[in-house]
């Protein structure tokens, strides 16, 4: 199973990483007072500093765009059930039929400058493969000069009000969805607000981030009945939608995460999604983006 396995690889994670560090204090003992072995040590701790926040991720990147962007994606995207797809791409599971559009980019926001979605269908807990829900990741670019930042906030921001409507202002949200009482949070958009990604390399990468939660389509395929099964399914679910946007001399850059509530409870997409965009790297010119790993 997927998620027991992917606890189990956490918790031997994190046992590793402790045990990465006290190798590390004891050579910086054991060389005390040589120079050689304290820059050794010191070289190594940052190294384990500044990849700790992406431990969830892998460690290649993946490219969009003629290479012009490149991500590094959570594990999930590197097993079985992920797909990249874009405006070309037939279904995966029936090639002679046509991708649906949703899938590409929901039917509540379209992203310009969209250049590829990565779509891993999660194996939920305890149904022995029959339940599999999407967490899909939308990249898109456009050039500097089509527009300011603010321009391009607020259009996107006004497609995903004009669908989730407006926060209540009254409401606290919480994060995730309360599977025991089964209370999705309120619907609606919140605020953009400013979010500083860890960098991989090193420091913090400038962000703008907003949440939105309510009813939307989700695609997915039936696992269920194996008269009809690999079918795709239409389902109108709880589900949360997050996008990030920054900009440079030369382009903005999006990111959007999204997924159904009952699935983000159990991973927590949304710190996922903070790690990874900490790693986007834009424009051709850029280092390899192996280089600094």
């Amino acid at each position: 199973m997927y998620f027991p396995k992917m606890v189990r690889m956490s918790r031997m994670n994190t046992l590793a990483s402790h045990i990465v560090v006290v190798a590390l204090v004891l050579l910086g003992l054991s060389g005390c007072g040589s120079k050689a072995y304290e820059d050794k040590f010191d070289a190594s701790l940052e190294e384990y500093q500044r990849e700790t926040p992406f431990k969830d991720l892998l460690k290649e990147y993946a490219s969009a765009g003629d290479d012009q962007f490149s991500i590094r994606l959570p594990r999930m995207y590197g097993q079985e059930n992920s797909y990249a797809l874009d405006e070309l791409t037939s279904d995966p599971r029936h090639p002679d039929q046509p991708l649906h559009p949703n899938r590409i980019q929901p039917d509540f926001v379209k992203l310009p400058g969209y250049v590829r979605t990565y779509e891993h269908h999660v194996e939920m807990p305890g149904t022995k493969g029959k339940l599999l829900r999407p967490v899909c990741v939308y990249l898109a670019i456009i050039s500097s000069t089509d527009g300011t930042l603010d321009e391009l906030k607020d259009d996107l921001r006004a497609q995903l009000v004009a669908h989730f409507g407006e926060l209540p202002e009254e409401e606290e949200v919480p994060k995730t969805f309360n599977t025991r009482t089964k209370v999705a949070p309120p619907a609606g958009v919140s605020a953009w607000e400013e979010f500083a990604a860890p960098s991989i390399k090193g420091g913090t990468v400038d962000w703008e981030k907003l949440t939105a939660h309510g009813v939307q389509t989700f695609q997915y395929y039936n696992q269920e009945d194996n008269h009809k099964r690999d079918e795709v399914l239409d389902k109108t679910l709880d589900g949360k939608y997050i996008l990030y946007v920054r900009s440079d001399e030369t382009h903005h850059v999006m990111v959007a995460w999204r997924a159904l509530l009952t699935v983000d409870e159990k991973m927590n997409i949304e710190k996922l999604a903070d790690a990874s965009v900490g790693t986007v790297r834009v424009g051709t010119g850029e280092d390899d983006p192996t280089d600094d790993q």
